[in-house]
């Protein structure tokens, strides 16, 4: 899986967001802590994950729609968590703004798949 990385990577910046509980039982945002960059391969989701699904008639099973825009795929030994975000500026693999992290799951042994989700240009939360 390394070998498959390293052939054709993106250099990414996470930010993990840090949470406090307020007095209401509520949690909100009180810093963030950068991670070093890390290597991914990308690949836009088409179908590769079945089971991160919403589904839009619950009676049928119809209109199944993905959460998912985007997956990263990385080794198990990279630092990635749900709602981690980095912010993306080069306009050639993604668009420009905020991704955040959806899910994360290992497969098998031997890498992670963690699904991405395009919050916007101007995106803050």
């Amino acid at each position: 899986m390394l070998r498959y990385i390293d052939l054709d990577y993106i250099p990414i910046i996470l930010h993990r967001p840090s949470w406090t509980t307020t007095a209401a039982g509520g949690r909100v945002i009180n810093g963030e802590v950068v991670l070093e960059e890390q290597r991914f391969s990308f690949m836009p989701f088409k179908r590769r994950l079945t089971i991160e699904l919403a589904r839009a008639n619950l009676k049928t099973g119809e209109d199944e729609t993905s959460l998912i825009e985007y997956v990263l795929i990385a080794t198990p030994e990279i630092d990635i968590e749900k709602n981690d975000y980095f912010l993306w500026t080069d306009g050639k693999i993604l668009n420009p703004g905020r991704y955040e992290v959806n899910f994360v799951q290992v497969r098998r042994h031997d890498h992670k798949q963690a699904g991405i989700i395009y919050r916007g240009p101007n995106a803050t939360n």
